[in-house]
């Protein structure tokens, strides 16, 4: 396989890469100086996008495929994961001189826990009334055409992890996505998306769209095809795509408050220590750094 990024462009509509559009380049977050460019999609773009995804998903791919896809994504981020990591680093707010472990994004079992749950995917049968010995069964259908939308904060620092949370589950229960990358951090994606197309993923299952959410986004969440929409992103952000939601299902993941409590029995030396950690690890940009701490004023 070659280079992860040599063909891809930012835009990616039913298997191909498209170019030829206005480009915006990727900077290193310390420098400030451009380490990619990359293509911003328009509304057509979108548009077709979701017209891709929309028609893959009434064809789901068989569990079984799913499987062999997803398990191939997962040898496939480990076989490249100097080129994914180095990637990674680029765009994110991880210097090339800092720890190199924390920028492993190449997690081989959470892709592989998605292949597994493809072929476990099934409906439940219970027990119905004793008297007409019937049986009650629930069956699980996909949602189909999916939109997923990553944070557009200029110092995201997991943009390959949590696009995974959102692909992976979404391809294994047999759906088709239109994912719209993290604004400033869209190489990641791209590699991701690289990663799929190369596993076997087939056109169509999974659409990239990299570009303003003025654009892009609210034509994704403007079109009534969408019949599901994952969102990361700040509640600001949240508040003005839902004015043009045309879904009815969404997961929103807006952040969080993170407050810890310190009981009166604690060992406050070792609180505080953890308290400082969690609350300033990766510079505090973690939606799960400690914010707030709320302490037993009977404590010793």
């Amino acid at each position: 396989m070659a280079g992860l990024l040599d063909a891809a462009t930012g835009v990616l509509v039913d298997g191909k890469w498209r170019s030829g559009g206005a480009v915006a380049p990727v900077r290193d977050k310390f420098t400030q100086l451009p380490v990619a460019e990359v293509s911003l999609g328009s509304e057509s773009d979108a548009h077709d996008a979701v017209t891709s995804a929309a028609a893959a998903a009434r064809r789901p791919l068989p569990p079984a495929q799913r499987h062999q896809i997803l398990s191939e994504a997962a040898r496939l981020l480990t076989a490249n994961a100097a080129e994914v990591t180095a990637n990674y680093i680029a765009e994110t707010w991880l210097h090339q001189g800092g720890r190199r472990r924390r920028a492993r994004p190449a997690r081989r079992a959470r892709w592989r826990l998605s292949a597994e749950e493809a072929v476990r995917i099934a409906g439940e049968e219970g027990a119905g009334r004793k008297r007409r010995r019937a049986a009650r069964t629930a069956s699980r259908s996909p949602s189909g055409c999916r939109a997923a939308w990553s944070s557009p904060s200029p110092r995201f620092n997991a943009p390959l992890n949590t696009v995974a949370h959102k692909i992976g589950p979404a391809l294994a229960a047999g759906n088709a996505v239109v994912l719209k990358p993290a604004a400033h951090t869209p190489l990641s994606s791209m590699a991701l998306a690289a990663i799929l197309l190369e596993a076997g993923l087939p056109p169509g299952y999974l659409n990239l769209v990299h570009g303003p959410g003025a654009t892009v986004g609210n034509a994704l969440t403007g079109d009534a095809r969408v019949r599901f929409i994952t969102f990361t992103a700040p509640p600001p952000s949240a508040a003005r795509s839902s004015s043009t939601r045309a879904s009815s299902r969404t997961q929103m993941e807006l952040g969080a408050n993170s407050a810890t409590i310190v009981a009166g029995d604690a060992d406050l030396a070792l609180a505080a220590r953890l308290i400082q950690t969690a609350g300033y690890r990766k510079a505090g940009q973690v939606c799960t750094s400690v914010q707030r701490v709320l302490a037993d004023a009977t404590g010793d």
